[in-house]
């Protein structure tokens, strides 16, 4: 099996304890950046966006979602990126109302 986001894919080893070690060594920040990025200036501009995961159980689907204090998430550095950016000043954007 293998753990597939789009442009990111890491083989999944066959027992339990080595593949609980290699989505460990996953920095989510780099799924985040191949796959989230985009989405989170998407809605500053008005546009609906989603992001989600989807596997088996036991997939880390969760764990990249959320990650860890050290290395967060798909989901934590959306949120972050997004105040961010809405704390910055507007410039030339255009806001939807």
């Amino acid at each position: 099996m293998n753990i597939h986001v789009e442009g990111y894919r890491v083989c999944r080893e066959a027992n339990s304890s080595s593949r609980s070690e290699l989505m460990r060594s996953i920095e989510l920040v780099e799924v985040y950046n191949v796959n989230t990025i985009e989405h989170v200036e998407g809605v500053l501009q008005g546009r609906n966006e989603y992001v989600f995961c989807y596997g088996d159980t036991g997939a880390w689907k969760t764990h990249t979602m959320l990650g860890t204090t050290n290395n967060p998430g798909v989901m934590v550095l959306a949120l972050k990126d997004l105040f961010l950016k809405l704390h910055q000043p507007c410039g030339d954007r255009d806001f939807v109302a």
